[in-house]
């Protein structure tokens, strides 16, 4: 497992916890060496993401597809609407309606 996926599986953990972003972050078994901020940011969004809106059908969407997709990084577009439209990519390319 890469150091960001075991980030992103802190931050569902951190999310099931009640702990805030920056709780998240000061967590001391965190490793953030070498994981931009705009990293950090995706993870803590696709986190969000993924406790909130979780639906078995759609599975895990791999971080390696997630950091290949065109709309990443976000740029200057809206975040949530980013996020959507690479789940609706995800869901597309894979048959899930």
């Amino acid at each position: 497992m890469s150091n960001v996926e075991h980030l992103f599986e802190n931050a569902i953990v951190a999310l099931e916890l009640n702990r805030t972003k920056e709780q998240w972050l000061n967590a001391n078994e965190l490793n953030l060496d070498g994981v931009s901020n705009e990293i950090i940011e995706v993870i803590w969004d696709l986190a969000i993401y993924t406790k909130y809106t979780y639906e078995p059908s759609l599975n895990a969407i791999p971080v390696g597809w997630i950091l290949n997709h065109p709309k990443f990084p976000y740029k200057n577009e809206d975040r949530k609407k980013c996020i959507l439209d690479m789940i609706e990519d995800w869901e597309r390319e894979n048959g899930i309606s």
